[in-house]
């Protein structure tokens, strides 16, 4: 194990640790979470530490979206081996995944209406009158087949966008979903906790 990490601690301790270097945005952070997540740890530690992870992920930007995805996806696959016991870390992991969907619709949904996307429709339509008037003149023609191959790359690329943000937003409604059965099951459980002790 890396210097990083002290025998001497805690599962809880070291965790702790983790949640403080996030906090002071320091760069060892990452590090020190990727670091516990490779060492032995309960499930529920396991699973914090990564979802730590991603919200130092989320804030600092320093990895893409694809990345912070498959921390989330892991977790994902993570919550399915807890039991009723850990309710909040369920429904807390579920939040979580909410809300970077959340946060990845919105930022396409704002790349789809920003002016450099608005420049390309234009191109596009730009592009598409020149092709229809260069097929009909030189259908096999060296400059026919270049437009036609600009054409059918920036449609791709902005197809690609909104079957993404489609995606984001299916995983979004989903996670909130989730998130308000375990919340209604959490504040049972609550509520019968509280009728016990009174």
């Amino acid at each position: 194990l890396s210097p990083l990490i002290d025998r001497s601690y805690s599962h809880k301790l070291s965790f702790l640790r983790a949640k403080v270097l996030v906090l002071r945005q320091q760069d060892t952070a990452g590090e020190y979470l990727r670091q516990l997540i490779e060492s032995p740890l309960p499930d529920a530690i396991h699973i914090r530490c990564r979802l730590l992870l991603c919200e130092w992920l989320n804030e600092t930007r320093c990895e893409t979206s694809s990345t912070i995805k498959q921390q989330l996806d892991l977790i994902s696959n993570s919550i399915k081996n807890l039991d009723l016991s850990s309710l909040s870390l369920i429904f807390e992991s579920y939040l979580a995944m909410a809300h970077f969907s959340d946060n990845e619709y919105q930022r396409l949904n704002q790349l789809l209406h920003s002016p450099m996307f608005e420049n390309k429709n234009s191109l596009i339509k730009r592009n598409q009158a020149e092709y229809d008037k260069q097929e009909k003149l030189d259908p096999l023609g060296r400059y026919t087949k270049v437009l036609k191959r600009s054409l059918d790359m920036d449609r791709k690329e902005i197809e690609e966008q909104k079957k993404l943000q489609y995606s984001y937003l299916i995983s979004t409604l989903n996670n909130y979903l989730t998130c308000l059965k375990f919340y209604s099951n959490l504040s049972r459980k609550q509520t019968k906790n509280s009728m016990i002790t009174t």
